[in-house]
């Protein structure tokens, strides 16, 4: 009997070990668009009437109903969407590295935290949380659990007042370290 409860004992600490310590050696990559909605039928549009000729001088001056060949789409349009601030993620430490862009981003009534380029050292039970000060042991919020620790990725933030909030971190809720920090 008692080599049964030293059994599962070894096999709970191999698997308590494992869940610690894989994210050192297993990296996740996410790889998300920016992000848009689409609110109503109708979503607001940009439009860049604006072309340029082969040379790359800018032409406004089209005539309407001659023959041309149209070899590039003259207009582009695209979801109005506002960057709203910038920041660049730093590591907390030697151990704990983080790099790449963040941006906050607006699209309408819905506001969005962009990690472009972002690279983290991996861990347990990351998340990514808006700091009301500058370290995300002081009074904070968690936005959601980190999707990977490599990549281009989205996190909505529509119910927050991102005035509130003066930076966003990568933080081990687990072990209560900040892993990387991006001031707004």
């Amino acid at each position: 009997m008692k080599k049964i409860i030293i059994l599962l004992l070894v096999i709970t600490g191999l698997g308590v070990l494992w869940h610690l310590g894989s994210p050192l050696f297993i990296n996740e990559t996410v790889n998300e668009d920016v992000p848009y909605t689409t609110e109503g039928e109708n979503p607001t549009v940009l439009i860049d009437p604006i072309s340029t000729n082969d040379q790359g001088e800018m032409m406004d001056d089209i005539i309407v109903g001659a023959d041309v060949e149209v070899t590039e789409p003259m207009i582009e349009m695209q979801l109005e969407m506002t960057v709203e601030t910038r920041g660049s993620f730093v590591g907390a430490d030697a151990r704990h590295q983080g790099e790449g862009e963040l941006k906050v981003i607006k699209d309408g009534n819905q506001t969005f935290l962009r990690f472009e380029n972002f690279s983290v050292t991996n861990g347990p039970d990351l998340f990514v949380t808006l700091n009301k000060g500058n370290d995300p042991k002081g009074e904070h919020d968690i936005v959601a659990p980190l999707k990977g620790n490599m990549g281009n990725q989205n996190y909505d933030i529509s119910s927050f007042d991102i005035d509130d909030y003066q930076s966003v971190s990568i933080y081990c809720r687990a072990f209560t370290t900040e892993f990387a920090t991006a001031q707004l």
